[in-house]
């Protein structure tokens, strides 16, 4: 009679943690030229109002069971400021978008998913950091040429790397200067505010996108709808 268990190989245990940093390691990795494309357009900030944190690695969360949802260990860019908290996932859709009636799609393809997901990596980053309820945790989509889409699907901001400055910058003030360092502070030393060189070398990005048509008007003050 064959034992079905092998006494003399221990059972092997990988921590849920260790399995999502694979996974999420391989997604990144295949992300990273579009990644790359938004800390870029990013540097066209204000570095006086807003701080930009490049792939944030989350603390794990008291509510595990929500992380385990959002299969969600980093975000690519956490940037804060007088909006409130946004987090930044990039999409490069070599192909045509188009939003209407609250549905984003990309060659006629609904694309429920990823709007799914910027609101889940919202929620996640609320949560590990602690973040209060009456501080605005925005998730976002921000798109490489030669998408262009910007505007609101529900509680989630579609933006494109040429106009993600004039965008963020007509989102309605929900924090001052204080409130903001000290917000900055608290996601991590990683959380340096962008120069003033870094902002004076993009200043193509914000002359590029005040030549852009958005597909979506944006509505200023619907971060805090």
């Amino acid at each position: 009679m064959v034992d079905i268990l092998d006494r003399a190989a221990p059972l092997r245990w990988e921590a849920p943690w260790a399995r999502w940093r694979t996974r999420r390691a391989a997604a990144a990795a295949s992300a990273a030229p579009a990644s790359r494309a938004v800390t870029s357009a990013l540097a066209g900030l204000d570095g006086s109002r807003w701080h930009v944190l490049t792939d944030v690695e989350l603390p794990e969360p008291p509510d595990s069971r929500r992380l385990l949802e959002s299969d969600r260990t980093r975000v690519e860019h956490v940037v804060v400021g007088p909006a409130g908290v946004l987090v930044m996932g990039s999409r490069n859709w070599n192909s045509a978008i188009r939003t209407a009636q609250g549905v984003l799609r990309q060659d006629g393809a609904r694309r429920e998913r990823d709007l799914a997901e910027a609101s889940r990596s919202a929620a996640v980053v609320r949560d590990a950091y602690g973040i209060d309820e009456d501080v605005p945790v925005i998730g976002v989509l921000c798109f490489v040429p030669p998408a262009m889409v910007t505007g609101w699907i529900g509680e989630v901001l579609l933006c494109a790397t040429g106009d993600v400055v004039a965008v963020l910058d007509r989102l309605a003030r929900r924090l001052d200067r204080d409130e903001v360092d000290a917000l900055a502070a608290r996601l991590g030393p990683g959380a340096a505010a962008t120069t003033t060189e870094d902002a004076a070398g993009a200043a193509g990005t914000r002359a590029a996108a005040v030549g852009t048509t958005p597909v979506l008007q944006v509505v200023e003050g619907q971060a805090g709808a």
